[in-house]
């Protein structure tokens, strides 16, 4: 058996012992454990992020309908409590997939946004809402398509007000809780 030479530190050929040698002959460029868990978790993380975003799904667009209605809500609520000599409407336009948060006392004129030009009034399909483009929604317990939030957040009713987003087979509720203004999305 021939063993491999290799040249030592001050530039002269010195002999590999036998079971350097081996361990040389042996040796096989591979990844290490550590190296393939890191490599599999990175791919993991990036499917998690990628493959949600590249779902057609049906519930991904009734969600997207309904979360923007929340954000209505909020701002809505908000308005009630911080002006309240005026109570704050929520009005719907069901047919056109419309919505807008207004005054009470002037109930078509929206609220302007305090950091931009636009006012509180969403169409879908449009806009900020084109992600929900086609989704349509219903009204259950809601008095003549509108919504009232009073000074202390609270709704003007007794009711719990329903509005459900549908798309496709798919669809998301939001429940309004009359006596205290919370929000449950289902």
């Amino acid at each position: 058996m021939q063993i491999p030479r290799r040249e030592n530190r001050r530039g002269g050929d010195s002999t590999l012992s036998p079971r350097r040698a081996l361990r040389a002959r042996n040796h096989r460029a591979a990844f290490t454990l550590v190296e393939m868990m890191i490599t599999v978790a990175v791919m993991g993380i990036a499917a998690a992020i990628i493959l949600p975003a590249m779902s057609n799904n049906d519930a991904t667009y009734a969600d997207a309908g309904s979360s923007l209605l929340v954000g209505d809500f909020d701002f809505a609520q908000t308005m009630a409590i911080s002006q309240p000599d005026d109570m704050t409407v929520v009005i719907f336009d069901a047919p056109n997939a419309r919505w807008w948060v207004a005054p009470a006392s002037t109930p078509d004129t929206p609220y302007t946004k305090s950091y931009s030009t636009e006012t509180v009034d969403t169409t879908l399909g449009t806009g900020n809402a084109y992600i929900a483009q086609d989704v349509t929604f219903t009204l259950t317990n809601v008095t003549n398509s509108t919504i009232t939030y009073n000074a202390f957040g609270q709704l003007d009713q007794t009711t719990n007000p329903e509005i459900t987003f549908s798309f496709g087979d798919a669809t998301s509720t939001i429940t309004i809780n009359a006596e205290t203004g919370f929000l449950t999305v289902e």
